[in-house]
């Protein structure tokens, strides 16, 4: 595998896993502000989980495709991009 597809994956998972970091500490302090209230924190939760799941989608697909130009990965990127603007779209719209 080619080093530069291989550090990119490794930094698409370090992305994914700050991810959920940051919506475990965003759910902590609603819990902190509501003690009582586990049940509205816990669907944070379970969103940052799947928005880093993308992420893990994406270093793994990384790891198994042969990328071998600049131009293969920048377009790589862009898909992923757009598959994600666009899912986190739906999700807000369904949210309604």
């Amino acid at each position: 595998m080619d080093a530069i597809a291989i550090k990119a994956a490794a930094s698409i998972e370090f992305a994914g896993a700050l991810i959920i970091a940051c919506y475990i500490l965003v759910a902590g302090v609603e819990l902190l502000r509501s003690p009582n209230q586990l049940h509205r924190v816990q669907p944070t939760i379970a969103e940052g989980v799947l928005f880093a799941l993308s992420f893990d989608v994406a270093a793994t697909l990384l790891k198994t495709l042969a990328l071998h130009t600049w131009m293969q990965f920048g377009t790589f990127a862009i898909v992923f991009a757009i598959r994600t603007i666009v899912k986190r779209s739906f999700r807000h719209l369904g949210s309604r």
